[in-house]
């Protein structure tokens, strides 16, 4: 069988990612082939260096990278690059959400709509 798209699913940890990289470097010159990685954990793609020589090869590699957020929204990135950068203010919104709504110490306040517009807008900006 020859399959068109390929997607990795990149679990328990990076370490997982640094074995199968030579296998997809070889089989990536084949144009017809797309490679797509996903993140099971959202926390895993905050362990990805950009500077690393594992970081490059893969976004050569990936044309896609898709991941699930703290709320379970599915996300899809057009690259591994994008991906890392914006789950990083990702991480920050939903920090901060929960930070403030530990110090008002109830659920419901109209911050809550606010985080979640604010959430909603920075995913369309995706």
């Amino acid at each position: 069988m020859n399959y068109k798209n390929i997607v990795f699913v990149c679990s328990p940890n990076l370490g997982i990612l640094d074995n199968w990289l030579p296998f997809f470097e070889s089989i990536k010159n084949d144009k017809e082939k797309k490679f797509t990685i996903f993140f099971p954990k959202i926390t895993t793609i905050n362990q990805l260096n950009e500077s690393d020589l594992n970081f490059k090869l893969a976004n050569s590699i990936f044309s896609k990278a898709v991941t699930i957020d703290h709320e379970n929204n599915i996300i899809e990135f057009n690259s591994l690059t994008n991906c890392h950068s914006n789950i990083s203010n990702l991480k920050i919104i939903s920090t901060l959400k929960n930070y403030t709504l530990k110090i008002l110490k109830r659920e419901g306040t109209p911050f809550d709509n606010f985080f979640l517009k604010l959430s909603f807008k920075l995913k369309n900006l995706l």
